[in-house]
């Protein structure tokens, strides 16, 4: 009669090959390992689960990404050299048209009267200094003079005081303003010792300064600068 051993018997198995076969007491059952893996995949299915649903409930409710890790899109710089255009201006310039400024405007400075003499003192030569010939006081000067006949001051003028001051086109209240005025500096100028030149008279007078040094030059020339004329007045 045949002998039969079932398996798992660790006493048939020996006595068949005449050793002690222990690898099915190290390995277990395999319906114990089909339970544990069953069970193990379970709980590693779990985990993943909890983990995604952490992930999803930390996301902002718009459903995007934090915006500390991508941060909203930044509006561009603003130049000092972008010219802010009014909502109620006109319609918008056409494309490809660049927006030109409106023409500058030259500042014109205010033509400046000065005529008051008679607030000014007088330290004049006497008109009666002058010498004897004909337009002693000429000068060079391009334009067209202008006719000082009827001046309300035509009279305190020596002739060729008109004539001088017609060709300068000045007024002969302007014109006794800015001699007073030039006398004035040139006292000045004596009682410091200093040289009375034409960039004196320039700045004395308030005309062009083109003028004041043709005053400057008629006056030189018939010797109404000289100091023995306004050292009286020391």
């Amino acid at each position: 009669m045949a002998t039969s051993y079932t398996r798992g018997d660790p006493a048939a198995s020996s006595k068949e090959s005449g050793k002690v076969d222990i690898s099915n007491l190290m390995s277990p059952p395999d319906n114990l390992l089909d339970n544990f893996n069953q069970g193990h995949g379970r709980t590693q299915q779990s985990k993943m689960l909890s983990a995604m649903a952490t992930v999803v409930g930390s996301m902002p409710p718009s459903g995007g990404l934090s915006s500390d890790k991508h941060p909203l899109p930044m509006s561009p710089p603003i130049s000092p050299y972008n010219k802010h255009v009014s909502s109620s201006a006109s319609p918008s310039t056409p494309p490809g048209q660049a927006i030109q400024d409106p023409p500058s405007r030259r500042i014109v400075a205010p033509n400046r009267e000065d005529k008051d003499f008679n607030a000014l003192p007088d330290y004049c030569p006497p008109l009666s200094s002058l010498p004897s010939r004909a337009n002693s006081l000429k000068v060079d000067w391009k334009g067209q003079p202008i006719d000082l006949s009827n001046d309300p001051y035509h009279d305190l003028l020596h002739p060729d005081e008109i004539i001088l001051a017609g060709n300068l086109r000045l007024d002969c209240a302007t014109y006794l303003t800015s001699k007073r005025r030039m006398f004035e500096r040139r006292l000045q100028c004596l009682r410091t010792g200093k040289e009375f030149r034409k960039t004196d008279a320039q700045q004395a007078c308030k005309i062009d300064v083109n003028k004041a040094s043709k005053l400057w030059t008629a006056f030189d020339k018939v010797g109404w600068l000289n100091a023995e004329w306004v050292k009286r007045f020391l």
